[in-house]
Parts: structure tokens; C-alpha cells; sequence
């Protein structure tokens, strides 16, 4: 299984899981233009399936344009989120998902589940590989619910929101106390993702992505700085999403 965070922000989000025979996308919150220029146009169109976790902006805005010219790929999308963004995916073909029902696409099983999230319906997505990698990818979400940690534990890799830094977020002059209070209830802060991963054992874990980190408050450095101090000496696994290439697992 290999790994390549494309984009991981609160500006736009879209990751490739691919081996040798098969391409998966999980959402594509970049235009296509910016997909194609950081994938190349030879990976773009062997992609065989789209995944989507939600309708948010920042996970589907390429999703139409992408859809709509390679018309063969199945974007798979729940149905209250596809509900809530038809208007965007006209002309693509959606296929709908249910909450942990599994999906086959060539070498992987996906499994999608729900997660916390401001939105018509949120999923965290498990993904299985023929040599039983399991990955747990999860965005977007205000808490670790007892599903949630379930698919953590079973993982062999994480893929996890890293959002904000708690002082990054009181500091930020741009929010209202709203939004910040809007974030808190639902995203993960870069403490909330590190005690998680202290509690299940960073032992469990071959891999650890940190990702979805917001430019506004949060800082890649932030989120090392608090790796390191909760696992020292223990930098190798660690990786900071997005990555400028794909990551071999």
C-alpha cells in the first residue's frame, strides 16, 4: 500500500491509496487542474474509485469536474451528504454507501463510519489491502466515539486530524468566539490526536499520518514539537500531511 497525501487542510483535502493494480482517491477538495499538476495526468486517470467523507467544501470541490470527465469512476458518497451537494455532482456517477457496509475496488475492501461532524453525515473511512494492511483515516470530527476507536485500534496505520493547537486557536484574532467554539465541537486538536494515540499504544501503529492541519492555527512544527514530547525518540513513524510524494507502507 503506498500513501499520498495530495492536500490536507482546512483549505482542501484529497489522498491516494494505491498499489500496483489499484487507485483509490479519498476526496478531491482541490480542483482538478491542482489533483492533475501534483499526481500527473497518467495516475489521475487510472484512478478506479472516489470515496467521500462529507459534503463540506474543502473535501468535494474537484469532485464535479473530475467526475464529469473521467465518467466511468464510481464516487462513492453517503446519501445524506450526497443530498446536500446533487447540485454539484450532476452528471457524475455517484454510487451510494452505507455505514459499514464494505466497498471492493480491485485490491481493497473500504469500510466507511461515522464520525462526529457539522454535517448532514460524516464518514471516517478503513481501508484493507491484499496483504491485510488495515488503514483507519480520520477527518473531521469533533470526538472519539466508541466506533471510532474501535477502527483505530484495528489499525495498522492512522491517517488522523491534527487540527489546531488549543493556544494557536485562543490566540487567532481572525475567528469570533463562535467559530472558535464551532472547531473545538469538531475537530480534533493536536492534543486530543496524541492522547488518543497514547491511550491505544503508539506501539499498535507502523505508520502515523497527522493531517488536516489549519493554516490559521496550527503549524507543522506545533504538531512535531507535541509528538516528540508525548513519544520521544519516536519521530521515524511519524508523518505530516500532505506529503510531496507517496509514502510506502
Amino acid at each position: 500500500m503506498q500513501i499520498h497525501s495530495v492536500a490536507s487542510s482546512s483549505e482542501g483535502n484529497s489522498t491516494l491509496i494505491s498499489n500496483e493494480n489499484t487507485h483509490i482517491l479519498i476526496d478531491c477538495g482541490i480542483s482538478l487542474k491542482a489533483l492533475t499538476a501534483k499526481l500527473g495526468l497518467e495516475t489521475v486517470s487510472q484512478i478506479d474509485a472516489v470515496f467521500v467523507t462529507h459534503e463540506h467544501g474543502d473535501h468535494i470541490r474537484g469532485i464535479g469536474p473530475f467526475g464529469r470527465k473521467y465518467r466511468d469512476v464510481p464516487v462513492y458518497i453517503n446519501e445524506k451528504s450526497y443530498q446536500s451537494c446533487q447540485h454539484q455532482l450532476k452528471n457524475v456517477n455517484h454510487q451510494l454507501i452505507d455505514n459499514e457496509k464494505p466497498v471492493f475496488v480491485g485490491d481493497f475492501e473500504v469500510r466507511a463510519f461515522n464520525v462526529v461532524h457539522d454535517t448532514a453525515n460524516a464518514y471516517g473511512f478503513f481501508v484493507t489491502d491484499e496483504d491485510l494492511t488495515h488503514l483507519c483515516y480520520l477527518t473531521d470530527t469533533g470526538m472519539i466515539t466508541e466506533t471510532t476507536r474501535r477502527y483505530i485500534e484495528n489499525a495498522d496505520v492512522l491517517f488522523i486530524e491534527s487540527n489546531y493547537d488549543p493556544d494557536g486557536l485562543n490566540e487567532y484574532m481572525g475567528y469570533p468566539n463562535w467559530q472558535k467554539e464551532r472547531i473545538r465541537r469538531t475537530h480534533l486538536s493536536n492534543e486530543q490526536t496524541i492522547d488518543i494515540i497514547r491511550e491505544i499504544g503508539l506501539d499498535k501503529f507502523s505508520r502515523i499520518f497527522m493531517g488536516h492541519l489549519s493554516p490559521r492555527t496550527n503549524r507543522p512544527h506545533w504538531v512535531k514539537a507535541s509528538f516528540n514530547m508525548a513519544f520521544p525518540g519516536r519521530s521515524e513513524i511519524l508523518q505530516i500531511a500532505p506529503t510531496a510524494s507517496a509514502i510506502e507502507i
